[in-house]
């Protein structure tokens, strides 16, 4: 029965069980959401390959990358399907891997309108994969999360005062959410993130 579906109708039956809700991409509490989630949505396209073929915009419409199993295989699909790349509208980053979050499989994100990146970095970490977020991606909604509370290095404070000097220049930002993890942070840039003049998610 289902073969008879047209791949317009097959496509709104798969799509609910591959839809990541706003209220969880724009979830800025201390533990993240995804950690909660203990099934892959793309199970459900395994069926078969038409519904791979139907529902792979879906699965890409957001992404969310939280450990290294994940980035690595983000970066071999997109690096071998680059069209992949180009459905993506909402992309969230929870931690930094500069190894294959790289500005080629950035530039490969054209369409991102809602980005999440992390700003708990450790002093030896080199969060290249957050800069080039940030130099090429012009999004409409941006979310800032850290997962490493209390963290304060120079590494972070870097990264801190480029989110900064970025979203100043975003001209089509209207709305962030971000939340100020420690005291620390009040005297950083991330103090002037909060108050920066941009609509906040109500």
């Amino acid at each position: 029965m289902a073969d008879r579906l047209a791949d317009e109708l097959l496509r709104e039956i798969l799509a609910p069980p591959l839809r990541v809700s706003d209220s969880m991409f724009c979830n800025i509490e201390h533990v993240s959401p995804f950690s909660k989630v203990d099934h892959s949505a793309s199970d459900v396209l395994l069926v078969c390959k038409r519904w791979m073929r139907v529902g792979t915009p879906a699965l890409y419409h957001t992404v969310v990358i939280r450990s290294t199993a994940q980035a690595f295989a983000f970066n071999a699909a997109v690096t071998r399907n680059v069209e992949f790349g180009r459905y993506i509208k909402k992309f969230r980053l929870e931690h930094s891997y500069p190894r294959y979050i790289t500005k080629d499989i950035v530039a490969a994100m054209p369409n991102i309108e809602a980005l999440c990146i992390p700003t708990g970095v450790l002093g030896t970490d080199r969060p290249n994969d957050v800069y080039a977020l940030l130099d090429q991606v012009r999004p409409q909604h941006l979310v800032i999360v850290n997962y490493r509370r209390h963290q304060s290095n120079v590494t972070s404070r870097k990264l801190l005062a480029k989110i900064c000097e970025t979203i100043s220049q975003w001209n089509g930002l209207v709305r962030r959410d971000c939340r100020i993890a420690s005291l620390r942070m009040l005297t950083s840039p991330a103090h002037r993130i909060a108050s920066h003049a941009v609509r906040p998610h109500s």
